[in-house]
């Protein structure tokens, strides 16, 4: 059975984050992926890029932080598959990826990262999805977030795949330029 994600698209995988302090100024993220049964992801290096979409992370711009470290990852399964006529590396059950952040002055400001990947089985993959995070040094907290809704959540919206947190469709901010007019039937006229 399909699993559903807080934007209402099929998913196999569930994400979980961390964020501690190793020093006062060195910080550990933590990224941890964990697949249904007969489900994969793929590692962060492929053989080519014109098959399966490799896993990445993209860091947001931050000039309190050398984002430039690299994210470890533990050594992924590698198999010929068929379908993309190439060797690819994945990762399947649980892995965690992980990369050590050093501050560069006194402010803390949080850490948003972008996190592209794509789930396969055997017989199909899904589309590939981006996921966003944010990872606070001063709370030592990480959650994901819609940066479309700018509202922070670490569980869906209700069951509906058509609401978005922190948006109100009863209650727009503006009317886009229309006014409404009450004509009543003489409009047509």
């Amino acid at each position: 059975t399909p699993a559903a994600s807080s934007g209402g698209k099929e998913n196999h995988t569930t994400w979980s984050f961390g964020i501690s302090a190793v020093s006062s100024n060195e910080y550990t993220l933590s990224f941890k992926a964990t697949m249904e049964p007969g489900w994969h992801i793929y590692a962060q290096k492929l053989e080519s890029n014109e098959g399966p979409v490799a896993t990445t992370f993209s860091f947001g711009k931050n000039i309190d932080f050398d984002l430039s470290g690299p994210i470890n990852e533990p050594k992924p399964k590698r198999l010929y598959d068929k379908n993309f006529m190439m060797n690819i590396d994945y990762h399947e059950g649980t892995v965690a990826f992980e990369t050590k952040v050093v501050a560069v002055g006194s402010s803390r400001s949080p850490i948003v990262v972008a996190i592209d990947f794509m789930q396969c089985n055997d017989t199909r993959c899904l589309p590939p999805q981006t996921i966003h995070v944010k990872f606070d040094p001063t709370t030592l907290q990480a959650m994901e977030f819609d940066p479309l809704a700018n509202t922070e959540s670490t569980t869906p919206a209700g069951n509906d795949p058509f609401k978005m947190p922190g948006v109100d469709l009863n209650n727009p901010l503006n009317n886009c330029g229309q006014e409404k007019e009450n004509y009543g039937l003489w409009a047509i006229f």
